[in-house]
């Protein structure tokens, strides 16, 4: 099949699916979408969703309905066409979310949103017959992760929008492969035991054993793929052998080894082959990224990148040697550029064709806690070498799983939460973090954290750490990496 046969082919099929969306999306807005009893505002009303949304002229009467008041109001979509039509009833669901705190958003709220966003999109990919409309892929792309990634899909909308996605993203993947040179070139990370003692001997002095107090750290135990019984026996054990408060900290961190064997990410599909994770993401994906040092520095900031900007300008293998470079002597712990870090994002949610290569694992179902929740909460962290979660604990069990590369983490029991130095400050979002930065400890205004003890380890692909709840614990890349966890 040539150039020209592939194009309309892929123009074709993302023409029908689009149809397909429409009209599903008609027949939603037929049912009462809205909750409480409240109907939905302007979309009901405007004949937005009819398959020939393209024809409606601006002046149809059903658009005199509504007035223009404040920007929580139905906007005025007078005089509007049927792409500022979208574009209002966005700004408008966004307002109506963005008004009241995450936890209060109504979910009708959520849908209008992701109706408005994937109506854009549509109209932004054009007809079957445009011939510019292929530069435009990407912008739709984009519209359609924002409304993912903002509203986590609504599940009554949340097949219909990974479909579009899917068809626009098989369409972009289908051009790019006719284009060689628009695609980052990239290689597999070594996992192979000799890269795990070089990365060990890279290991800032900070980290390193010498001149450190033996007494007071020592490494996580290994156990070798426990069974479900025997991690649920784990969880209920109370544990009296360390310091004050001993017991009080419940079952102590498990370096768990052998239990990941089965999964593709591992095996027939690695994910240390970054060529395969770039495409099973979609090159032109959206994705958010921390980019800084880490979430306690002043100019650490957060934003939205394209899958293939991200590999390009953190993950090639242009830019992993460039910050090799900058990895010996005592004093070079950071890099001199700013790594961008996908963190603690559900990445799996909003990307299934990632999810089939991994399953959640049995021991996540092995808790009796009251607290504990119905379905394990996955996430993904991903990013270059020198990416850093800084000291804090979380309220969950978590095991998180190493599926590419080397992180160095530490834990410290919650009986040593006084030598840490938590943000005291009640209205800060970092309560439960800790002040102290561990790669530049300031040992005079901290003069007891180096009397805390604690645990360490180098987590390695196939490994899996279990994390107790309220374990405080730092993690540092030493590699390119890719983990998941899973809080429970």
């Amino acid at each position: 099949m040539g150039t020209g046969d592939s194009r309309t082919a892929e123009l074709t099929r993302l023409y029908h699916v689009g149809r397909a969306v429409l009209d599903q999306l008609q027949l939603q807005s037929s049912h009462a979408l809205a909750m409480d009893d409240q109907p939905l505002p302007v979309f009901n009303n405007v004949g937005l969703v009819s398959p020939a949304l393209a024809t409606i002229p601006p002046h149809h009467p059903t658009m005199h309905h509504v007035t223009s008041r404040q920007s929580t109001d139905p906007p005025s979509l007078t005089h509007a066409t049927p792409v500022q039509m979208a574009h209002a009833l966005q700004d408008y669901a966004r307002a109506q979310i963005y008004g009241v705190k995450y936890d209060q958003v109504a979910e009708r709220w959520l849908v209008l949103f992701c109706q408005a966003s994937m109506l854009g999109a549509l109209l932004q990919l054009g007809a079957p017959n445009d011939p510019t409309n292929t530069n435009r892929w990407p912008d739709a792309i984009a519209v359609l992760d924002t409304a993912l990634i903002m509203t986590g899909g609504p599940c009554r909308i949340r097949p219909w929008l990974l479909k579009l996605i899917d068809a626009v993203q098989d369409a972009v993947s289908a051009h790019r492969s006719l284009e060689a040179d628009s695609v980052t070139p990239l290689q597999a990370i070594d996992t192979t035991p000799n890269a795990a003692a070089a990365i060990t001997e890279s290991l800032p002095l900070p980290f390193k054993g010498g001149g450190r107090d033996q007494g007071r750290y020592c490494n996580v135990p290994e156990w070798a793929c426990p069974s479900v019984m025997a991690f649920a026996q784990h969880l209920l054990a109370p544990v009296a052998t360390l310091q004050e408060s001993a017991a009080a900290i419940g079952p102590l961190p498990r370096l768990i080894t052998g239990a990941l064997s089965h999964w593709p990410a591992l095996s027939t599909r690695p994910w240390a082959n970054l060529q395969y994770v770039q495409e099973a993401m979609g090159p032109s994906r959206l994705v958010p990224v921390e980019v800084g040092y880490q979430y306690t520095d002043a100019q650490w900031t957060q934003r939205f990148l394209q899958v293939d900007a991200f590999f390009r300008d953190y993950l090639a293998p242009s830019v992993r040697a460039d910050w090799s470079m900058v990895t010996h002597g005592a004093a070079a712990v950071l890099p001199t550029l700013r790594p961008a870090y996908l963190a603690q994002h559900d990445l799996l949610a909003q990307m299934p064709r990632l999810a089939r290569d991994v399953s959640v694992p049995d021991y996540c179902y092995s808790t009796t806690d009251d607290n504990a929740i119905a379905e394990p909460l996955i996430h993904a962290w991903f990013g270059p070498r020198y990416t850093v979660s800084p000291l804090h604990h979380d309220s969950y069990h978590n095991l998180l799983a190493q599926v590419v590369g080397f992180k160095y983490v530490r834990l410290y029991p919650p009986s040593e939460t006084a030598k840490l130095y938590p943000f005291t400050d009640e209205s800060s979002l970092l309560t439960n973090t800790s002040q102290v930065d561990l790669d530049h400890v300031d040992h005079s205004h901290f003069p007891e954290f180096t009397e805390a003890f604690y645990y360490e380890c180098i987590l390695q692909p196939g490994q899996m750490l279990y994390i107790p709840p309220h374990w405080w614990h730092y993690v540092r890349s030493l590699s390119t990496s890719f983990s998941l966890s899973f809080w429970f």
